[in-house]
């Protein structure tokens, strides 16, 4: 037992002399160029669900995180009515898999894991697909940057190929 403590002991300064020296890792393109929607935003949002209209105002608040290998989006929408949807999401590019990821916790009860690519120079598209009720549940999403200072948000939901919901949000950015 002791001659482990003492190797480890030994060991042990190399071991975190070699993780300090490692050249920092560069995030590939597909995550950098959403440094664009870094900052705070705030907009309009427009849901359809349960074959009702609601309208509200959008506010997201979008850090990087990981060393710019992610990004972290607080979303707040207020409605008409004064409820609030919030959601946060997390952004990350898998280098294994060649995906981008948004996985998004809501105060809906909604967890998923969205997956996809870049579609278009500007816009990223994901999807999730998991069970609802038993049924196959398909969200679609997309992020297009419409400018240093804008970027706006689509998607749509299925439930066994009927369209239960979806929703449109236009942010631009407030202050620098």
């Amino acid at each position: 037992m002791y001659r482990i403590l003492i190797a480890a002991a030994v060991a042990f300064p190399f071991v975190v002399l070699t993780g300090h020296t490692q050249e920092k890792q560069v995030p590939p393109e597909q995550i950098r160029k959403l440094e664009a929607i870094l900052g705070t935003f705030e907009g309009e949002a427009t849901i359809t669900e349960g074959g009702k209209l609601l309208k509200g105002t959008v506010r997201h608040a979008n850090s990087s995180i990981s060393d710019g290998w992610g990004f972290l989006m607080e979303e707040v929408i207020t409605m008409e009515d004064g409820t609030a949807y919030k959601s946060h999401n997390i952004i990350g590019y898998d280098a294994g898999g060649g995906k981008v990821h948004v996985f998004s916790i809501t105060n809906a009860g909604e967890t998923h894991d969205h997956k996809g690519s870049w579609t278009k120079p500007t816009t990223v598209s994901v999807q999730y697909e998991g069970k609802w009720e038993g049924k196959t549940y398909v969200e679609k999403a997309s992020l297009t940057i419409d400018g240093p200072d804008s970027y706006s948000l689509s998607w749509n939901a299925t439930l066994a190929g009927k369209v239960v919901g979806g929703g449109k949000e236009k942010l631009h950015r407030v202050g620098h």
